[in-house]
Order: C-alpha cells, then sequence, then structure tokens
C-alpha cells in the first residue's frame, strides 16, 4: 500500500515537473514566438500610427522592443516627437529611453499595477510665437471613454522615475527664456478600490536659467531644489490630505501640511500649517464658486524675513527684511471684482510689523507698527521708522476705508472716508534719504511721449507734521511744523513754519487743483499763498553759492523781512511767466536791510542799504530806502504806477510803458566820482559782453519818472557843492531838469537843462548861473591854473556836453555866455614876477583888481576870453585871447596905468608909451606859452607905429620949412625983377 502511494507521489510529482517543463516551454516558446513576431519593426508599425494619430505630429522611434522578465514590459529608445511647422525651436519633445513594466497576475484581477516606469533624459520644447500661437495646443484625437458605473479600477504605479529631464520654454512675445535643467523625480502612485488616490516621493531640480530682453539675466546653476510629498486624494468626496508637503531649496527647508477639498464649486483649503526655520504661517481658505469666485481666509502668520531669504540662493534685488506678523480675517473677496465689491468684503484683525525694511538702498528703514483693521477704520498709533539714521513717529487714521479704497481705484472724483495723519521726528538727514548722486534719466523725446493722465481725487486727509531739526544741504533747519488739510481738491495749509538759527519763515495758504482733475494739465493747479519771513541774507548767500558758484564775487549780509501774499496759476509762472504778469497778483510788503555789500562792479564796499517795498495791486511803493557807499549816502522814497509794466519795460520786453515812476532822493553827501566809478564798471562790463557775443547795442527802457532831489552836499574831485535842489522829469530816454539849485562856499548855482541817454555818451544842454563862487575852486577842478586867480565869480552862460568821465567832460564841454569876478586878485605867478622885473608895477608880486568881466566862449577844449577888463589900483587892465584846459595860453593883455603911475614911472621916451589923446602910459603885453610858465613879450606894433608917425612928422616939418624958405626967396626974387617984368609985358602988349 504504502509502495503503490509512494509510487503515485512519484508518479504525480514526474507529471508536475513535465507539465512545469512544458508550460514553460510554452511560455518560452509564446515569448519567443511574440518577440519573434512582433519584433522592434513589426511594434514601431503598430505603435507609431497610433501615436501621431492622437498626438496630431510627426513621431520617430529608434527602437521598440517588448520584454517579459518578471512581468511584462515595453522599453523604446529614442523617441521624437517632432514640432508643428509654425514654430522655430526643435522637436516638442525628446527620450532617450523609455522602460514600462506591468505585472501580470493583478491584471487577472482587473487591477493594473506597473511596477516600473522609467524616463531617461526627456527634452521638453515649450514655445509661443509673437501672436501667441502655442506649439503644444492639443489637435489630439485621443477618444474618451466612460467608464461604467460601479466599477472602480485599480491602479498602482509602484515606481515612477524621471532621470535628468530638461524643460525649455520660449516666449518670442516677450523676449524670455526659462530652463529647467537635471530634473529628476522618484514617486508611486495608486488608487485603491476606495477611489483613494495616494502619492509620495521625492523630486529635484538641479538648474534654473531666465533670460530676458528687458531685465537682468538670472542663472542658477546649483539650484539644489527638492521636494518631498505624501498626498492623499480622496475621488469620491474630492478631499486631499497633504500630509507632506517639505520643500528643499538649498538652506531653506519648507516643512507643511494641510487639507485640500475640490467641490463642484469650492475650493476650501484646511488647516494649512507651513514652518520654516523660525517662520510660520497657518490659514484656512474656502474659495467658492467658478465664473465669479469668491474668497475667505483667516491667517496667522509670523515671518522672519530676513532669515527667510538668506536661505534661498536667488539674490533678490531689494533686500527684506524684519519680522511680519499677521491675524487676519477675510471674506467676501470678489476675486474678478475686487474695485467693484471691496465695500461688501470683511476683513478685521491684526498686523504686526518689527524693525520692517524694504530695501536697504532706501532711505526708510525698520519699520514698526502696529495697524489695526475693522470694519470702519483702519489705524495705527505707535508706527515708528528710520529715516536714514533719524527716527519717525507717526499716528494714521483711516475712517471709511473700504470706501476710501474702493473709490480710488475705480478713480472716482468724490471719494468717501478720511485719513488723519500726525508725523514726528526729533531730526531728519535729507541728504542721507535723497542721496548725493543723482540717477541718470534717459531723454525723452517729447513728441514721441505718451500723456498719461493722472488721477487726483477729491481726498479728505489731515495732517499734522512736527520735526524738530532737518538737515539738508549740509544746513539745518529747526522748528518745523506743518499741519495740512485736503478737502473738495483743495489743499488748505494752514500753517507752515521753520526756522534756521536766526531766520524764519511762516507760510500758509491754499492750493486748488480741481482744475487739474477734470483737464489733467496740471499748470491749471491754482495757487494762493501767504509768506511771512525773517531771513538771514548771509545764509541765504551761502545757500546760492552752493548752486550758483559765480556768486563767490558778490558778498552781502543782512536781513530780509517779508510779509506777502501771492496769486498765481502754475502755467502763468511756467510759460511765459513775464507775458503773464498781469496774472500774478503779489501784493504785500517786504524790508531789506544790508551791510558790508562787496559786488563785482564796484571797487568799493557798499556799507549798508536798506528798504521797505509795499506791493499793491497794481503799484510798487519803495519806501524808507537807504544806500550808503564808503563815502556817499542816500535815502530815497519810489512810488510806481504799475510795477508790472515797468518790470517788463527794464528787462525789454516791451517798448514803453505810460505807468509813471515818482522818485524823491536825500542826502547827506553823495561822491560823484564813486557813482562814476559804479556805473563806468557796469557799463564797461555790459559793452564787453556784448562785443564778445556779437550784439548791437539797444535803446534804454522808456520809462516816465518824475524826479525829486534833495542833496546837502554833493563832491566832485575836488569840488564839494552843497545843498543841492532839484526837480526833473525822465521820459522817453530824455531826462529834462526843471530847476537845479546847489551852493559852493557861499556862492550858488542854478541851472536848468536836458540829459539825452539815447546816445552811446549822454548830451546834456541847458542854461547855467553861478553867483559869487570863488573862482579858483573852478579852476583848480578843471585846469591846472590853481591857487594863482581869486574871487567871487558870477557866470551866466549856455552850456553843453557830453559822457560823464572828466575826460569826456573837458573834451566836448561848451559855455557861451558872460563872466564876472569880483574884488579878484592874481598872485603868485610867473607873469607877475616878470612885470616886475620890468616896470615894478606889483607889490608882495600880486595883481588885484576890482571887477574882471567880459564875455566867454568855450568851445573844443579851448576857452575863448573876449572884450574882458577890469579896474586896479594902478591902472585899467583889459583882456583878449584863449587858453586851453590843459594850460596853454594865448592872450593879448592890455594894461592902462593911471596918470599918476604914468608920470611916477621911469621909462624912456615914455611918451612913446602914452594912449592916444592921454598922458598915460599902456603897456600892450602877448602872453604865450603854459600857464605855469608864461612867455610874455611887449607888443611893439604900437610903438613902431607911434615912432614912424613922429619921425614923419618931423620930415613933413623939415620939408615944410625948406619950402616956406624958397618961397620967400623966390618971392623976394620976383620982387627984384617986378619992374623988368612990367617993361617986358608992356612991351608985348
Amino acid at each position: 500500500m504504502k509502495s503503490e502511494l509512494e509510487k503515485d507521489k512519484l508518479s504525480l510529482k514526474k507529471i508536475s515537473f513535465y507539465l512545469c517543463i512544458i508550460i514553460f516551454i510554452m511560455l518560452l516558446t509564446g515569448v519567443f514566438y511574440l518577440k519573434s513576431y512582433f519584433d522592434s519593426d513589426k511594434l514601431a508599425s503598430l505603435v507609431i500610427p497610433k501615436l501621431e494619430e492622437s498626438l496630431s505630429r510627426k513621431v520617430k522611434i529608434r527602437d521598440i522592443k517588448l520584454k517579459f522578465i518578471g512581468g511584462i514590459g515595453v522599453k523604446v529608445d529614442g523617441l521624437i516627437i517632432s514640432k508643428s511647422l509654425d514654430f522655430e525651436e526643435g522637436n516638442l519633445a525628446e527620450l532617450d529611453s523609455l522602460n514600462l513594466d506591468f505585472a501580470l497576475l493583478p491584471l487577472l484581477n482587473k487591477e493594473l499595477k506597473i511596477k516600473d516606469l522609467t524616463l531617461v533624459r526627456p527634452i521638453i520644447y515649450l514655445e509661443k510665437d509673437r501672436v501667441s500661437k502655442t506649439n503644444h495646443n492639443s489637435n489630439s484625437n485621443i477618444s474618451k471613454s466612460n467608464s461604467k458605473k460601479g466599477v472602480n479600477p485599480v491602479f498602482n504605479l509602484d515606481k515612477l522615475e524621471i532621470v535628468n529631464a530638461q524643460i525649455k520654454y520660449i516666449d518670442r512675445q516677450k523676449g524670455s527664456v526659462i530652463e529647467l535643467g537635471n530634473f529628476s523625480s522618484e514617486l508611486n502612485i495608486s488608487l485603491d478600490q476606495d477611489n483613494k488616490l495616494s502619492t509620495a516621493g521625492k523630486s529635484t531640480i538641479g538648474r534654473l536659467s531666465i533670460n530676458n530682453s528687458s531685465q537682468k539675466d538670472s542663472n542658477i546653476e546649483d539650484l539644489n531644489l527638492s521636494l518631498k510629498h505624501d498626498f492623499i486624494y480622496n475621488l469620491a468626496n474630492k478631499k486631499v490630505e497633504v500630509r507632506r508637503f517639505d520643500l528643499g531649496l538649498d538652506q531653506l527647508d519648507l516643512k507643511s501640511q494641510f487639507n485640500l477639498t475640490l467641490g463642484k464649486n469650492q475650493l476650501k483649503i484646511g488647516d494649512f500649517k507651513a514652518k520654516a526655520g523660525d517662520s510660520s504661517l497657518n490659514f484656512d481658505a474656502d474659495l467658492r464658486e467658478t465664473e465669479n469666485p469668491s474668497l475667505g481666509i483667516d491667517l496667522n502668520s509670523d515671518i522672519y524675513l530676513e532669515d527667510l531669504l538668506a536661505k534661498l540662493p536667488i539674490e533678490f534685488s531689494k533686500n527684506l527684511s524684519g519680522n511680519i506678523k499677521a491675524d487676519l480675517s477675510l471674506k467676501n473677496i470678489r476675486i474678478n471684482q475686487i474695485k467693484d465689491n471691496l465695500q461688501n468684503m470683511k476683513l478685521s484683525g491684526n498686523i504686526s510689523l518689527d524693525k520692517f525694511n524694504l530695501d536697504d538702498k532706501l532711505a526708510i528703514k525698520d519699520i514698526s507698527a502696529r495697524v489695526q483693521i475693522s470694519e470702519q477704520e483702519i489705524k495705527s498709533d505707535d508706527l515708528k521708522l528710520a529715516i536714514a539714521k533719524d527716527i519717525v513717529n507717526a499716528k494714521i487714521k483711516i475712517n471709511k476705508w473700504k470706501e476710501l479704497l474702493a473709490d480710488i481705484l475705480n478713480q472716482r472724483e468724490e471719494v468717501s472716508g478720511s485719513i488723519n495723519l500726525d508725523l514726528a521726528a526729533e531730526g531728519l538727514n535729507l541728504d542721507k534719504i535723497l542721496g548725493k548722486k543723482k540717477a541718470n534719466k534717459a531723454k525723452v523725446d517729447p513728441s514721441k511721449a505718451e500723456e498719461k493722465k493722472v488721477y487726483l481725487p477729491k481726498l479728505n486727509l489731515y495732517s499734522k507734521v512736527n520735526i524738530d531739526s532737518l538737515e539738508y544741504q549740509e544746513d539745518e533747519y529747526e522748528d518745523i511744523m506743518a499741519t495740512i488739510e485736503l478737502e473738495d481738491s483743495i489743499v488748505n495749509l494752514e500753517e507752515l513754519s521753520l526756522s534756521q538759527g536766526d531766520s524764519n519763515l511762516f507760510t500758509s495758504g491754499t492750493v486748488d487743483y480741481s482744475q487739474f482733475s477734470l483737464t489733467n494739465d496740471f499748470k491749471s493747479i491754482d495757487f494762493d499763498l501767504n509768506v511771512n519771513s525773517d531771513i538771514n541774507l548771509a545764509k541765504i548767500r551761502r545757500n546760492l553759492l552752493k548752486v550758483v558758484p559765480k556768486l563767490k564775487r558778490y558778498d552781502f549780509s543782512g536781513r530780509l523781512n517779508s510779509d506777502l501774499s501771492a496769486e498765481f496759476l502754475l502755467s502763468d509762472i511756467m510759460e511765459d511767466p513775464l507775458s503773464n504778469l498781469e496774472k500774478i497778483n503779489i501784493y504785500g510788503d517786504i524790508a531789506v536791510s544790508g551791510n558790508n555789500i562787496e559786488l563785482p562792479q564796484m571797487e568799493n564796499t557798499i556799507k549798508s542799504l536798506k528798504g521797505k517795498f509795499k506791493f499793491n495791486k497794481e503799484s510798487l511803493e519803495v519806501r524808507d530806502f537807504n544806500f550808503n557807499l564808503s563815502k556817499s549816502d542816500l535815502s530815497a522814497k519810489v512810488s510806481i504806477g504799475d510795477w508790472r509794466d515797468t518790470l517788463l519795460v527794464l528787462l525789454k520786453k516791451k517798448e514803453a510803458t505810460n505807468s509813471k515812476a515818482v522818485i524823491e532822493l536825500n542826502s547827506k553827501l553823495i561822491s560823484i566820482d564813486e557813482l562814476l566809478s559804479l556805473l563806468f564798471n557796469s557799463s564797461q562790463r555790459v559793452k564787453k559782453k556784448e562785443k564778445d557775443n556779437g550784439e548791437v547795442k539797444k535803446s534804454a527802457p522808456k520809462i516816465p519818472i518824475i524826479i525829486q532831489a534833495d542833496i546837502d552836499a554833493l563832491r566832485y574831485s575836488s569840488l564839494v557843492v552843497s545843498n543841492i535842489n532839484t526837480k526833473g522829469r525822465l521820459s522817453n530816454e530824455l531826462l529834462e531838469v526843471d530847476k537845479l539849485n546847489l551852493g559852493i562856499n557861499g556862492g550858488s548855482i542854478t541851472a536848468k537843462g536836458q540829459l539825452d541817454f539815447r546816445p552811446n555818451k549822454p548830451q546834456y544842454q541847458g542854461d547855467l548861473k553861478i553867483d559869487q563862487i570863488e573862482i579858483n575852486q573852478i579852476l583848480s577842478l578843471f585846469t591846472n591854473f590853481n591857487n594863482k586867480l581869486y574871487g567871487k565869480t558870477n557866470l551866466t552862460t549856455k552850456f553843453g556836453g557830453r559822457g560823464f568821465s572828466l575826460e569826456d567832460i573837458l573834451n566836448s564841454l561848451t559855455l557861451q555866455g558872460t563872466a564876472l569876478i569880483k574884488d579878484g586878485e592874481l598872485k603868485g605867478w610867473g607873469l607877475v614876477n616878470k612885470l616886475n622885473n620890468s616896470f615894478n608895477l606889483f607889490d608882495e608880486e600880486s595883481l588885484a583888481f576890482k571887477d574882471l568881466q567880459g564875455n566867454i566862449d568855450l568851445r573844443d577844449g579851448r576857452l575863448y576870453l573876449d572884450d574882458f577888463s577890469a579896474d586896479t589900483k594902478r591902472g585899467d587892465i583889459k583882456l583878449v585871447g584863449s587858453s586851453t584846459l590843459a594850460g596853454k595860453v594865448d592872450y593879448q593883455l592890455d594894461y592902462l596905468l593911471s596918470d599918476k603911475e604914468s608920470k611916477e614911472l621911469n621909462l624912456n621916451h615914455k611918451e612913446l608909451f602914452y594912449a592916444p589923446d592921454t598922458t598915460r602910459v599902456e603897456l600892450n603885453l602877448k602872453i604865450k606859452g603854459s600857464v605855469l610858465k608864461p612867455q610874455v613879450r611887449w607888443d611893439k606894433g604900437d610903438i613902431e607905429k607911434k615912432i614912424k608917425e613922429k619921425a614923419k612928422d618931423k620930415v613933413e616939418e623939415k620939408t615944410k620949412e625948406e619950402i616956406d624958405k624958397a618961397k620967400d626967396k623966390i618971392k623976394k626974387e620976383l620982387e627984384d625983377k617986378k619992374d623988368d617984368l612990367k617993361d617986358i609985358f608992356k612991351g608985348l602988349f
């Protein structure tokens, strides 16, 4: 029995063994049959058409094989999916090899189990052309089969491995290229009978390259991005449980988990928890509806930016840092209609910032604040920030913030809500805030520049600013205070004040930009400002030097006080302000007081300058104006009927004006030399500039001016004039002096005339009367004949000339009139010495006379004297001739001695020097040479004539005597022959 059983067992084993061998041989035969039947070409002919039909693209396969070891599988080498013809880049996809292994037994139980799917070196090219067409648009004809109800397929992918993949995306519309390299992944996917899809695994990306034509390129060769995940997706209730979502990027290790629910019209993220280092983020989010999605978020975060960003391999252009904490609830956020639905949005909670920095290049740093958000307002009572090294504290409150934000986003003209802002700082340094380097701005062609409309809403804002000190361009300003209210497109500047040392400035007023809101023309902004100031001029000069270094030649100090109001449109001062002067209203007072003013036009320093300027609607009044040079002083009152019109004429924007200026001048002393030096130097600089620039001299402005002056003393060279009183008018560059009264050492001058500024050298003419002025002062001023002739002078003459310099006056001055020197004396002159040597006529080398008078004519630099005569102690003087102002003389002097002096004169042939019909001696002298070295000689013409006449008389007397003798002799002879003659005559008859 036993042996039979053993035999049966042995037989069964043999049969089983043989059956296995037969099955193996059958399978092996089948495999060899299948592999021989489905060779590479056969498989390719079956697979490629199906792929090309479904992808609508050309497909190439270098080799394809079936595998039967451990299951059934396919190995594909050299797979290429070609691109569309419309695109420039290479193939859509390339693959070195693909390995796919199935398990056979699970297929019998309707389970699809892929043991291994490996993709080696896949390369994918994605491209968008210039018309936004992409090369990966799906035109496939893949049929969609509806799975039968009640059938739940089971699917397992034990291993999906991607080795060294590359993806390249080209956007030719934007000119950008993104490349992803060294991408590898290993994961598993399974779908169980309960419709739960599970996936877990790890992926890495080694390289990232971003090239953009308009931005800086970014290339990260060692990206080291890794992602570990573990998801469970319940297909029945469409819920996703993310048990693990860990992101590794360089030093960053982000761990997160959350639940995701996908409904028909809902996406819900619950219990999202993420942590990276010390930073954490927790939130719940609910997104409903697809056409008009509504989002709700409950957020709690604690982010340390610097630590978080430092772990990333990417260099950010902005270095964010600081800590942000948020505890917010946001409900009913309509993503597609945020601007229209802001008022229905619900937001509440708190945001805390601690030393938050947007960018280390910005001056604003270390922002700290706790912001409270409610349905009606946003406020922060403890906002603190650092600007450079300065700390600014602020309070801000925004009422009806949702309505305000909605109105601004929708660019509504009327804006709801209001903003209250208070700023306070102990100090600010604007140099560090603004930076000293100026950015190079690209030049924009105005013709190509597009005009962008600027939206300025009617915002309600109230702000107060209080800064203890402010540094700008190495200057420090103190006590800056400002109060600003913005309402209905009007900025109401209630107060803006600041100080700098002993200088103070206060400004108030309004800025109306309502027209700008309508027209988008910023030049329509309307200003109405009031300015009160008390400013140190020396500090103004120091600040101006930083902008205009040429002002270094100008030195001044003093104070400027103002109380001004100004009304103008921005366009009035930006577009040719001189043409819009009538539209610019300025009224108020300016007071200036300056000391030690140095101008390049002047050799001497202006010791002081003071003045008060009062601007009315049209007129300008200058009061209490005082001007002091080293020698001269001047005070003035000026009234200008229309200062705008006058200014245009002065700037040569108009030819003439009817606006009248009235000037009243007063002075204790004026030095003409000093003033002429100023005028001469200024005119020389102007002429040189015109000559260098090739400019043609233009006529001076034509302004009607009425002038009245009272001057105590006027100094011109050595001449001192006192009590000057004058009145005149200037019109069309012609100064007409109605009267000029002045005194010189007890004498006086009265004049009237005209001064014409139109020629290159001003011309003057008029009438001049001099009473009781010492002649020596006049001669000392204009000639070298000084300290020799004395006496009080009366002069009535007409005068003319051109130019103001002494040289011009001497060369061009003309005088025609009469002159009288009373009780004069000539002494200390070489002429007197020479006359004394010859005649011993004068005592103590002097010649006194009572009245010397005659006609004068000054022309071409030569003074002509005609019919001059004088009575002296010893006789009468007559003088005729001329002399130059340089001192050359040519005179005829006739001196008729008295009877007494003639008798006492010891002179041979004295009778030859007698005046006609008298016994008085008359000396005729020729005076030539110079006033300093006169040459005197007798005029011998009369004496020689007298000698000739005397000789003639003697000859005639002798001749007469001889004739008389001859007559007597003839008479006697005739008497003697008388009788004889009678006899002869008788005989004849």
